[in-house]
């Protein structure tokens, strides 16, 4: 809400906290990459996705490789960008 002063706003409650912010935009990146089938998606082509952004995906999804919840093709070039996947 904002208040008198422009530049001021007040937090009216605990909806949208960051913490469930982070649940819903990890579920948001799982449910594209999944989406994505088995020919990938990538950094360029998730910062279009609305609520996602490249550098989410970047601090995202190379956690998630070494996890191996995902898989990646490409070397990581302009002309061969990493395509990132969910392993059937």
């Amino acid at each position: 809400m904002q208040t008198e002063h422009p530049w001021r706003y007040e937090i009216l409650d605990d909806i949208g906290t960051r913490d469930s912010a982070r649940v819903d935009i990890a579920e948001l990146l799982w449910a594209t990459l999944v989406k994505s089938g088995p020919e990938g998606i990538t950094y360029k082509q998730l910062d279009q996705v609305p609520g996602l952004s490249e550098d989410i995906a970047k601090k995202r999804l190379p956690a998630w490789y070494k996890e191996r919840r995902i898989e990646k093709n490409g070397s990581g070039s302009k002309t061969d960008p990493y395509r990132w996947f969910v392993p059937a």
